[in-house]
């Protein structure tokens, strides 16, 4: 047998994501999450409506993310979900 494609999917449920250390202008922090999980990064300005910022695979225990499409901002809520 000959296996073309493959993609690695944890068997656990993820660990809910920490942001940590963040910076601003622009927005930059670490995410504690787990190695080989996809985490989506998303940001509001009113916690109403969330902007997806983007999709990254952990390829650490630590993933370092900066956002500078909300730079200048009074006020700006972001968030990670670990996806499946």
């Amino acid at each position: 047998m000959i296996v073309k494609s493959f993609q690695f999917v944890p068997l656990q449920a993820p660990p809910a994501p920490r942001l940590t250390g963040f910076k601003p202008n622009p927005a930059r922090f670490a995410l504690d999450g787990q190695p080989d999980r996809k985490y989506q990064f998303e940001a509001s300005r009113s916690l109403l409506e969330w902007e997806n910022l983007g999709i990254i695979l952990a390829t650490n225990a630590v993933v370092n993310f900066a956002d500078w499409t909300h730079t200048g901002l009074a006020e700006c809520f972001y968030r990670a979900a670990a996806l499946p």
